[in-house]
This record gives C-alpha cells, structure tokens and sequence, in this order.
C-alpha cells in the first residue's frame, strides 16, 4: 500500500490547486498531496474499508465517515469537502492497482483511466 501512498502523493501534487487552498502545509507537503494521504483516514481511525458499491447499503456507515473525515480535514487544516481532484486520482489509482497489481481487475469498472506510470509490488519480505 506504501507504493500506492507515494504515487498518490506524486500524482496529486501535479495537480491544480483550486482558488483559496493554500498550495503548502505547514509540514512541506502540497495541500493536494496531504489530501491525497488522508482521503481514506477514517479507515485508518477504525471505520472498515467497505467498498463503494457497498457503502450506501449502511447509511449509518456514510454519516460516520462524513463526520470522521470533517474532523480530519479540520484538524490537518484541509478543505472539506475534499477537492473533486482527490477523488478524481484515486479512480486512476484504482485503475491503475487494476492493471498493475490485479492483472486487468476484470472485476473493476475503471471510471478513468490508469497513470501511464506502472506500479511494481515489492517482493514479500
């Protein structure tokens, strides 16, 4: 997942930066790149990874992230809602993770097209 992370960050720091957001965090990391590392924080805080297609079947699930993600953005300084260019990245990672890591992801509708960079999985420890 580290791989992932990083080409995130890269990806999103080579995007726009809308009106208003500041284009550095305090800590040296482009806004878009910090958003990008922390688009999926309320996985990492206790909320299960469920997948989109999912995700409407818990309403209770959808009110929880909405609130855990507002309190992250607000506590890292980020806008929130997150910038549609996070969400528009994370499809093209997911695209990606696809063709690189899940030979072709038949099981993945891809709603953009993947990096012309290719990930290489690191070799188990």
């Amino acid at each position: 997942m580290l791989v992932s992370y990083r080409c995130a960050e890269l990806h999103l720091q080579r995007q726009p930066i809308e009106d208003g957001v500041p284009p550095k965090w305090p800590g040296g990391l482009g806004i878009a790149g910090l958003c990008g590392l922390l688009h999926d924080g309320s996985e990492a805080l206790g909320l299960a990874d469920i997948v989109a297609p999912v995700k409407p079947a818990f309403k209770d699930y959808a009110l929880a992230e909405d609130r855990l993600m507002r309190a992250i953005a607000v506590a890292f300084g980020l806008p929130w809602p997150m910038p549609d260019y996070v969400k528009q990245a994370d499809l093209e990672l997911v695209a990606t993770e696809a063709r690189d890591v899940l030979n072709g992801g038949a099981l993945w509708a891809a709603a953009r097209p993947p990096l012309a960079e290719t990930i290489t999985p690191w070799a188990p420890a």
